[in-house]
């Protein structure tokens, strides 16, 4: 009988101590829960507890708003969907001596000598030349807060691997681990780096159309965990948007044709440039396969308007000859 008690007892332990070890300590993860819509730049305290760190203002970008600049999945800086969800935030990870921080107070203080696995993800702003694989995220056991536009000058716990640079369509996973050395309590996404230290990447040289230099990053599902699986598996609060999948197109990027299959009847396409101007317009009525001749387009980042039988929604091509 003792010998099963213990037995029991153990079992018990150890799936409380499991479930326990099963929790994402950062509050709000994936930017879902919010005040209201955001209106304009600068709103990232609209998704309570984040906030910024220094005096950079960090941005919240929904697809409940009504203004374009702010808006999913295309924005002023460019068009993407959420990793998950409707909601994400966005930074200026590089402009010259300009930085922007995002910070969220942690669930619970971190435990000395306990290791914590940390991931989010992250894609590149379709309107900026250059890309960066340089970010970071740091813990204190204080605010970050400064009152200055520089590089917080901090050493991140968890640094991006410096050969995962993001892109203009995917979402690139950003993960580490480290020990704790007790009471941290913050959370802080950013570049830590200097000007000279930030990594950088030229992947458009249309600098009349594209920034070359600034880097903006949409971040989206942040999470810290003391377990590694947990981590590992963990990809947001919230399921994708059914819009996001609707239609398969490729190859993309592309060279002279693109093909586009939907799962709804395909009505009309509008090819639109990265600043929402209409290129050219394809009639297809009740059509769930098209093949689009793009032989005379330069290259670039381009978005399809697709309208079917039941939506309206975007897609982003990249034509590359």
């Amino acid at each position: 009988m003792r010998h099963r008690f213990v037995l029991v007892f153990s079992l018990i332990v150890f799936g409380l101590s499991g479930l326990k070890a099963q929790v994402n300590l950062v509050p709000n993860p994936s930017f879902e829960n919010i005040q209201s819509c955001p209106t304009a730049f600068s709103e990232l305290d609209l998704a309570l507890p984040w906030s910024q760190a220094g005096t950079g203002t960090p941005d919240l970008f929904s697809t409940c708003t009504s203004a374009n600049e702010i808006g999913i999945p295309m924005n002023e800086l460019g068009n993407q969907y959420p990793h998950t969800g409707n909601n994400y935030s966005g930074i200026f990870s590089f402009a010259q001596e300009y930085r922007e921080y995002i910070e969220a107070p942690l669930t619970n203080s971190l435990i000395a000598g306990q290791k914590y696995f940390v991931s989010y993800f992250v894609s590149l702003a379709d309107t900026i030349a250059n890309t960066s694989s340089s970010i970071g995220a740091y813990f204190s056991t204080t605010s970050l807060s400064v009152n200055n536009y520089s590089p917080i000058p901090v050493s991140p716990q968890v640094q991006n691997a410096a050969t995962n640079y993001f892109d203009y369509t995917s979402w690139k996973k950003v993960t580490g681990s480290f020990i704790a050395l007790g009471g941290e309590s913050y959370l802080t996404i950013g570049n830590f780096n200097s000007n000279a230290n930030t990594n950088t990447l030229n992947i458009n040289t249309n600098t009349v159309t594209y920034n070359n230099q600034a880097i903006y990053l949409y971040i989206d599902d942040v999470c810290v965990s003391t377990d590694s699986l947990y981590n590992e598996d963990w990809v947001g609060l919230i399921k994708k948007t059914n819009l996001e999948n609707a239609a398969f197109i490729y190859p993309n990027p592309c060279n002279e044709y693109i093909n586009i299959k939907s799962s709804d009847l395909i009505k009309e396409l509008s090819l639109l440039d990265v600043y929402g101007k209409i290129k050219n317009t394809y009639t297809a009525p009740n059509s769930l396969n098209i093949k689009i001749d793009l032989k005379t387009f330069t290259d670039g980042i381009y978005y399809f308007k697709i309208r079917t039988d039941k939506t309206t929604y975007t897609k982003k091509i990249i034509i590359n000859h």
